[in-house]
């Protein structure tokens, strides 16, 4: 209701920035987005949101609600800091429609930065479960690339109306 109401673009990605310029996290499930989002906040960066991103696809100013972050077991080897480790660790485990069981983080309470605001989008990041073949954790994609990813990995939103002027503005953004 909000989507339409407001005409955002409902997105399946997570979202962390910096002094209100944002990065979406897209990804399928189990790609390490919530993981990726994690590792943001411990350099410093504000939790926008995990996996439910709303875009206004005019201005590219996204929202979310930041409240919980939810990760798979196997996270916590990615994990150096101790504390946090054991805070995930003592986190209440949910199990999802698809029956994949993932402790549930609580970010509310000050302990983590959480945005306050929209955050205006200026990269996108494409996170895969798998390794790159090439050991690079990082790869530059060009406007083609990065949209065509967006129209794979978006199936319900691209269907949405404001999509196509979504779509134009994304072009311009940087892609990894």
């Amino acid at each position: 209701l909000a989507c339409r109401t407001r005409g955002l673009v409902p997105l399946h990605a997570g979202c962390v920035g910096r002094r209100g310029v944002g990065a979406l996290l897209v990804g399928a499930s189990g790609a390490g987005k919530s993981t990726l989002a994690l590792h943001a906040m411990s350099q410093g960066l504000e939790f926008l949101t995990e996996d439910a991103s709303f875009v206004a696809p005019l201005t590219l100013q996204a929202t979310g609600v930041a409240n919980y972050l939810h990760l798979r077991f196997d996270a916590l080897r990615w994990i150096d800091d101790a504390a946090l480790r054991a805070r995930i660790a003592d986190a209440p485990v949910i199990r999802r429609r698809s029956g994949v069981e993932k402790h549930e983080l609580d970010l509310r309470g000050g302990w983590a930065a959480l945005a306050t605001q929209p955050l205006h989008l200026e990269h996108l990041v494409f996170a895969a479960a798998e390794s790159a073949s090439d050991g690079e954790l990082l790869r530059p994609l060009n406007a083609d690339e990065l949209i065509e990813r967006l129209h794979i990995s978006q199936p319900y939103a691209a269907g949405q109306p404001g999509w196509s002027t979504f779509i134009e503005g994304c072009s311009a953004l940087h892609g990894w």
